[in-house]
């Protein structure tokens, strides 16, 4: 007779020779007290990632099933994560990517447990570390020692505003709030906890479980200002859409485009943005200093085309008013 497991753990990996390793022994080193199922797929890589994993499997002794899916075509990364959440059994889905790891024994212990015990929560995340691959400068217990940068909000409209985050390697959740997958966002995971958000409750555990991989240039990281910028505009366009959705009144979407200029307002400058720069001019009301100080700031320090120099002391005169 078969189990059913009470999780099964999604790892989507592409080009993950390096890394997925210490991705898959953070799974296989769970102690838990229930049956899990652990789905790899592996979108095709070119490099070695095949390789590795199927010497991984051959070798480990860990009771789980696992299912190892290495997809004919690179599929791209929503595909491939489409196609192994559609394989899922468990009452819960937990998720890693091939670059990312685990480092609590118990992570899925603990969280099933709290979900077990609280049927009106969705999802339970936990707190992590930032490893920047580069430097090897690791950051520690982000929600802990950063709650500035990283706060954790207690509803939907206090996450949709401050456009939220929580490592996706640390979620647990429950099956029924796997998401539609609609319209293709440039990012998938905010509107996906959006969606669990307004239906549910979420939790976030004070415990580091796993570690994010920060990789010099990456889906939501970059060096290029262009990058960063569409991908800005990227979480506006998810937040304008679920402000419409859930039918939030004008003065909710007022913030939203309020903190969206204020927080894009230095590459706004940079790129040499005309209309956007007056956008934020009326946005931002004129006597939030804050405001008037970083576009003086920004102004004095980047080097400006004569065009855009120009447009500096018109912007400079206009703010002194």
């Amino acid at each position: 007779m078969n189990v059913l497991p009470m999780v099964s753990v999604v790892l989507i990996t592409y080009n993950h020779e390096k890394y997925i390793e210490e991705a898959i022994e953070g799974v296989l080193m769970q102690e838990i007290t229930f049956p899990i199922e652990l789905i790899i797929a592996n979108d095709n890589s070119p490099d070695n990632t095949d390789d590795i994993v199927k010497n991984i499997l051959k070798k480990h002794s860990k009771s789980f099933i696992i299912r190892y899916i290495n997809q004919q075509e690179n599929k791209g990364m929503i595909a491939n994560f489409i196609d192994a959440l559609s394989q899922c059994n468990g009452k819960y889905i937990a998720f890693c990517e091939g670059d990312d790891y685990w480092v609590e024994p118990l992570k899925l212990q603990k969280q099933v447990n709290f979900l077990e015990e609280n049927l009106e929560y969705g999802l339970v995340a936990t707190d992590f570390n930032i490893l920047h691959q580069l430097s090897g400068k690791m950051e520690e217990s982000l929600f802990k020692n950063d709650p500035v940068r990283f706060p954790i909000y207690s509803d939907f409209k206090e996450f949709l505003l401050a456009a939220g985050y929580m490592a996706p390697c640390t979620w647990v959740l429950r099956k029924e709030f796997l998401p539609s997958f609609g319209k293709s966002y440039l990012d998938a995971t905010f509107p996906w906890l959006l969606d669990i958000y307004a239906k549910s409750k979420v939790c976030v555990l004070l415990e580091t479980t796993a570690v994010y991989r920060m990789l010099p240039e990456s889906a939501s990281h970059s060096k290029s200002k262009d990058k960063l910028y569409l991908r800005a505009l990227g979480i506006l366009d998810i937040q304008l859409d679920y402000v419409d959705e859930y039918k939030l009144p004008e003065s909710f979407k007022l913030k939203v485009l309020k903190r969206h200029f204020s927080q894009t307002l230095p590459l706004i400058i940079l790129l040499g943005l005309k209309d956007e720069i007056k956008n934020a001019l009326i946005y931002i009301p004129k006597n939030e200093r804050n405001f008037r100080d970083r576009i003086l700031f920004f102004i004095s320090r980047i080097p400006l085309s004569k065009e855009l120099l120009s447009f500096a002391f018109f912007l400079k005169e206009k703010i002194n008013k």
